[in-house]
């Protein structure tokens, strides 16, 4: 992680992993109607109502998100994340659908379904290209996770399944506003 990667407060992953575990079904429904090509402007006050908690909270942070993971590891393992990623500035502009593929390598085991956010530094349409990034997480049944990449892209995932994890890795991201 680069120095100038600011970190995020207890405050902010509390709150994203609050709006994660109470707002699962909405986020699973915004991130199929964004990977559908369904969105609408509906979806896009729905997306601003569910981040809008943890605005105030994001000082230099550019981007905000939803998304949805899926990861399987025993030692090496592959995650996709599919997400809405806004810009913090302009929230009711369109936002832009996330899709992330990665690999990692660590201490890992486990499959897991999960939900979260996304806090980034850069707008969202900056966000695209190669990231590495290291994961840190731990759930038997539901908890809390969270990932950095070396750009200042953070996840704080709501966890449904069995997971340990402490990995390092490298994964592509695409972005495409909607």
């Amino acid at each position: 992680m680069s120095s100038s990667t600011p970190s995020l407060s207890t405050t902010i992953i509390n709150e994203c992993a609050a709006i994660a575990q109470n707002g699962s079904a909405a986020i699973n429904s915004l991130v199929s109607a964004a990977k559908s090509g369904t969105w609408t402007t509906a979806d896009t006050n729905q997306f601003v109502a569910l981040v809008q908690p943890v605005l105030q909270y994001l000082g230099d942070y550019n981007s905000v998100g939803i998304v949805v993971s899926g990861s399987a590891e025993l030692g090496i393992g592959a995650e996709e994340v599919v997400g809405v990623v806004g810009d913090t500035t302009s929230m009711t502009s369109a936002p832009y659908i996330y899709q992330f593929l990665g690999v990692d390598v660590g201490v890992s085991e486990g499959m897991d379904a999960s939900v979260g956010m996304i806090v980034a530094q850069g707008k969202p349409s900056s966000l695209h290209g190669f990231h590495t990034f290291a994961d840190a997480s731990m759930s038997v049944g539901a908890g809390i996770g969270v990932q950095v990449s070396t750009d200042g892209q953070w996840f704080i995932f709501f966890d449904a399944g069995e997971d340990a994890d402490l990995s390092a890795g490298e994964g592509h991201v695409t972005v495409k506003q909607l």
